[in-house]
């Protein structure tokens, strides 16, 4: 039912349904019938420069800690792990999986860098 096949909503109550399945999945209703669609994270893949750049960001000594948390965010996104497993491996949460995985897919590399906007502004 839940993989991608339509359910007739005059069979089950649109009200049970959405109980049920209110913080997994998105809710399409189109001509009667209510499509249930899981949420799925951005695939990611990547070219040689890019694991290049990335593996040598989580290798660096001299990288700040949160550039290579999210080097290793994309690095373990482009094996095929979860975000769950990403999360309980990392020690992070899943916001944070998440918001990597999708900037990463949306501005590659640039977009690991923090947003202009953040944090104290410079004096100088």
């Amino acid at each position: 039912i839940i993989g991608g096949e339509p359910i007739n909503i005059s069979r089950i109550r649109q009200h049970d349904l959405v109980l049920r399945f209110i913080n997994i999945l998105t809710y399409h209703i189109h001509s009667g019938i209510l499509w249930l669609m899981a949420r799925q994270a951005p695939t990611i893949t990547l070219d040689a420069e890019e694991q290049t750049a990335l593996e040598t960001r989580v290798r660096a000594p001299t990288t700040v800690q949160r550039d290579a948390l999210r080097a290793r965010i994309v690095l373990l996104a482009a094996q095929g792990h979860r975000n769950d497993h990403i999360q309980a491996r990392l020690g992070v949460s899943k916001p944070v999986v998440i918001q990597w995985r999708r900037r990463f897919s949306q501005t590659r590399l640039a977009g690991l860098a923090d947003a202009r906007g953040r944090g104290r502004k410079p004096t100088h």
